[in-house]
């Protein structure tokens, strides 16, 4: 069978979010929820067999949040939501290339998908938004490294993405930050 999406609500009532498939089949996953319950974020298909990240409300159903590419082609992925709602964090294919890597983004209504790059001093590779703090300051994740690992990251608005080491004296190894 397929996984779907779905709110629950203090009645007890469950609420299947659909697709961003035409004919709303397949599968979609929630990923985060604003503090009011709200709106959800996620992922879901598309009649391509592409996944997006997706915002859903009431108000405005499943709304497909794109890629960081320029056509919108490729994969896609809501991880976290901040407290009111308003900026979403994930990852995103974010070029051209048929299997490019992800980038962790920030979306908002006003900028859209914005790409957080990565933390290897050329920005290639692969990154991805794990989690976002209640007022949507400070982002967390991991990215690919200069060490050729995963590293954990925390990224904010002015400081941009900063790499937070690890546990080993010499500083090589693998982290992963978690909201």
């Amino acid at each position: 069978g397929n996984l779907r999406a779905f709110r629950w609500s203090n009645a007890g009532k469950i609420k299947d979010l659909g697709t961003l498939k035409s004919d709303n089949t397949g599968s979609s996953e929630a990923r985060g929820i604003s503090y009011d319950g709200e709106t959800v974020v996620g992922m879901s298909y598309l009649d391509d067999n592409n996944y997006h990240a997706f915002k859903w409300s009431d108000s405005r159903g499943m709304e497909d949040l794109g890629t960081l590419r320029a056509d919108n082609t490729g994969h896609s992925e809501a991880n976290a939501i901040s407290a009111d709602g308003r900026i979403i964090v994930g990852n995103a294919q974010n070029n051209e290339i048929k299997f490019s890597p992800v980038h962790a983004f920030v979306w908002t209504d006003m900028d859209g998908m914005t790409d957080l790059k990565t933390l290897r001093s050329d920005k290639q590779g692969y990154s991805s938004a794990l989690d976002i703090s209640a007022t949507g300051d400070v982002v967390v994740g991991y990215s690919d490294s200069d060490w050729n690992s995963n590293r954990a990251f925390r990224w904010t608005k002015s400081a941009g993405m900063i790499d937070l080491g690890t546990f080993r004296s010499d500083n090589s190894g693998y982290a992963v930050a978690y909201g």
